[in-house]
């Protein structure tokens, strides 16, 4: 049995925004106000600004002192520069799985995830796509002791 903890009340809300930004309601350079956030969410200013600095982690936002939280601008080293680091971890975590999978179940999400993949792709449903490569990277996980 495994235990996995529900996520954090800033983790929820760093997700809400990601999908945003991923979505593009949010547009590059757009500044996020933490009241508004704080208003729409019904949450407390303290969350907000732990989830923008998870989301400034992931590269998704930058924050600048006494202007506050704006949506990353990508250019193209910026983005070169995450599709190799990208590369790298899915390679890292590709070998993971291969060197600790034992059995036909242990392969069954990955061949899940893939189905969806596919059909989303298919369908042209950018949301379910980006979604289902995440799920990729939260499926191998576990294979990868972290």
């Amino acid at each position: 049995m495994t235990f996995k903890a529900p996520d954090s009340l800033a983790e929820q809300i760093a997700h809400h925004l990601a999908e945003r930004i991923i979505r593009g309601e949010l547009k590059p350079g757009e500044r996020i106000q933490e009241q508004k956030v704080t208003q729409a969410l019904n949450v407390s200013r303290g969350s907000v600004r732990e989830a923008l600095l998870i989301l400034e982690r992931r590269h998704l936002v930058v924050i600048l002192p006494r202007r506050g939280a704006q949506v990353t601008v990508l250019n193209a080293h910026n983005v070169t520069s995450l599709c190799c680091m990208m590369r790298e971890l899915y390679i890292l975590l590709a070998n993971a799985v291969v060197e600790r999978w034992t059995t036909e179940e242990d392969l069954a999400p990955f061949m899940q995830i893939q189905q969806r993949l596919q059909a989303s792709f298919e369908q042209q449903d950018v949301n379910a796509f980006v979604e289902e490569s995440f799920n990729v990277m939260r499926a191998a996980y576990p294979f990868a002791n972290n």
